[in-house]
């Protein structure tokens, strides 16, 4: 799964120091949890997982967007 790889990857961040993997990848395990916790029964699968980071992108991808049309450079690069 899915899941699994991420926990690697935030160990791997934590490791090198490298806080914006860390808070990517922590965001993305957020976001599992945060869909199991929503109704009773709800079961992760990959393919719910990837459509939860396609969610992810998407709303970070409209962000900056956002950011870019108020002329804020300086949220852009976060």
């Amino acid at each position: 799964m899915i899941r699994e790889k991420i926990d690697e990857m935030i160990k791997d961040s934590m490791k090198s120091g490298n806080q914006t993997e860390l808070t990517v990848y922590r965001s993305i395990k957020n976001a599992f949890m945060m869909y199991e916790c929503e109704k009773a029964g709800n079961v992760l699968t990959d393919e719910i997982e990837l459509k939860l980071i396609g969610k992810l992108v998407a709303s970070h991808k409209d962000s900056i967007r956002q950011y870019m049309d108020a002329c804020r450079d300086d949220l852009v690069e976060i």
